[in-house]
């Protein structure tokens, strides 16, 4: 059996009065790998960014068909701007 993959759509709102880059992380399940296609996102001040990612895991790393993952967003030049965010991982039921 292959990996099993899960889609997700992000959006993200810069409620801030300046631009800034932000870097998406995954927490939650070990061996988890995060497929985005940036290292990190800019997003303008009052813009608002919809991201497209993929969760993707070895199936022997599932312990349940549903999981608890974090979607972790940073900002790289202010550490205060950190959002956490929960979703669910579907694997093989």
């Amino acid at each position: 059996m292959g990996l099993v993959e899960n889609i997700y759509t992000l959006k993200l709102i810069n409620m801030d009065e300046r631009t800034h880059a932000y870097r998406l992380s995954v927490e939650g399940l070990e061996q988890a790998e995060l497929v985005f296609d940036r290292d990190a996102l800019e997003v303008p001040a009052g813009a608002v960014a919809e991201l497209l990612v993929q969760v993707r895991i070895d199936p022997v790393h599932l312990d349940r068909p549903s999981s608890e993952i974090f979607f972790i967003l940073e900002a790289q030049d202010n550490p205060d701007i950190r959002i956490r965010q929960s979703g669910r991982f579907l694997g093989p039921s």
